[in-house]
């Protein structure tokens, strides 16, 4: 349920928020939690806000769904090393195959767990993992990909059953 934003509690989040460059500033509550909407320029910018909402509205839950403004760069991963190299040529299937790549070497994630498709700067992630921390982490090793302005998780959580802990513990 979408309602609005106490004036007070709005007007205070929306002047902790001036001046970071946001696009398209807009502030809702959903179900008792305050939303940010709009374009924000960096992951940087995204994660102060944040920060300076809860700042603002120390009492309210603040989810954060604000989108970075498309990079002109691309990422290439080496090792645990992160290298920013200027390649305003690659195309979505390159992403795609390297964010691919990324999630399986650094989330230990079985191969054909997890699949990452890569379109226009949404990257949407499908599968399963065994905790919602694990589906967490995947989401943030893939957000901080530089072309990778929003991320639509869509990863299921399917715990280890009974039988699986069994043959683990023996």
């Amino acid at each position: 349920m979408t309602a609005s934003v106490p004036p007070a509690v709005s007007e205070a989040v929306q002047h902790a928020l001036t001046g970071m460059g946001i696009d398209d500033l807009r502030i809702d509550l959903v179900d008792g939690c305050i939303h940010l909407h709009g374009n924000a320029p960096s992951y940087e910018a995204k994660r102060l806000a944040t920060e300076r909402a809860r700042n603002a509205a120390p009492l309210a839950c603040i989810a954060n769904e604000l989108r970075i403004a498309q990079m002109k760069f691309a990422s290439e991963v080496i090792g645990a090393e992160h290298v920013t190299v200027a390649s305003p040529t690659i195309d979505d299937a390159q992403v795609a195959m390297a964010l691919r790549d990324y999630v399986r070497r650094a989330a230990n994630v079985p191969a054909g767990h997890v699949t990452v498709d890569f379109r226009e700067g949404v990257a949407s992630l499908a599968g399963s993992v065994r905790s919602r921390a694990q589906a967490e982490a995947i989401e943030d090793l893939v957000r901080w990909h530089d072309h990778v302005t929003d991320v639509d998780n869509g990863l299921r959580v399917v715990p280890p059953g009974p039988a699986r802990i069994a043959r683990r513990v023996s």
